[in-house]
């Protein structure tokens, strides 16, 4: 996207969790925009998510979601044409063998 000029935000998330549930609401994150969701990424969709937005000052609010418990935060971001604000989130999980989950959303933000 970079390469192309492309101004925008992916979002990821790195979920362990299998898609198979009893539940609807598996963990899930996602990036908002004017109160639109876009990007949401999930155990039954777990690729990276793109967003595209033009060029200037966006206020984004990212969000993760789990069955007992979610977070939200709100930042603003002034992107430049071909830049892309890399967001990947590290959510609250149940316990796998994979190892253990962290205690509270972790989100990494970057412009590159």
């Amino acid at each position: 996207m970079r390469r192309a000029g492309r101004t925008g935000v992916v979002v990821h998330a790195l979920i362990r969790t299998p898609s198979q549930g009893v539940t609807f609401k598996q963990t899930s994150v996602w990036v908002s925009r004017d109160r639109d969701t876009t990007g949401r990424v999930s155990a039954h969709s777990r690729r990276p998510k793109w967003l595209e937005l033009p060029p200037g000052r966006h206020s984004l609010g990212f969000h993760a979601a789990r069955i007992t418990s979610s977070s939200d935060f709100e930042r603003s971001f002034a992107l430049e044409r071909g830049q892309i604000l890399v967001a990947i989130c590290f959510p609250i999980q149940p316990w796998t063998i994979f190892g253990k989950s962290p205690s509270t959303d972790r989100w990494y933000l970057g412009v590159v």
